[in-house]
């Protein structure tokens, strides 16, 4: 009797040891949430930036699809892709490389930052540094950015 008892324990903490790891298990995968930027950058000066972002997350990275629609108040569409690490809602960019193509010139532009997702808004802020083909010498800065979730 004393066996039977510990059998009918064991398989009922088994059962419930697998209910509950099977609830608790997070998606590891977060596909496609668009989110609106607004993005204040500090060059030597401060300008706005707005943009939307297409922000995918796979277990412990992370890539965003951003498009710009706006830089310092004009109109001007640039498309590039950021990649970085995810921990958690904790978005991570270490050493991250954007050209932007003009008419006569390029920017690199390294990227350097934190971003936190907490449900539909989402904040971060980081450093910079532009190089202009046109001008070889780095140019330091920061930048903080707010979102929401459309």
């Amino acid at each position: 009797m004393k066996n039977m008892k510990k059998i009918v324990l064991f398989a009922g903490l088994a059962l419930m040891m697998a209910i509950l790891l099977t609830s608790c298990k997070k998606d590891e995968t977060t596909s496609g949430d668009k989110w609106n930027l607004n993005v204040s950058v500090d060059l030597g000066g401060t300008f706005p930036v707005i943009a939307v972002a297409t922000i995918n997350i796979t277990g412990t990275s992370f890539s965003a699809a951003v498009t710009t629609s706006q830089i310092g108040g004009a109109a001007e569409v640039h498309d590039f892709t950021i990649n970085g690490t995810a921990n958690g809602n904790t978005l991570t960019v270490t050493n991250a490389v954007i050209v932007l193509t003009y008419p006569t010139f390029t920017e690199t532009i390294t990227l350097n930052g934190t971003i936190v997702i907490s449900g539909n808004t989402l904040s971060g802020n980081g450093t910079e540094s532009v190089v202009q083909s046109i001008n070889p010498n780095p140019e330091p800065g920061t930048f903080t950015l707010t979102g929401t979730k459309q």
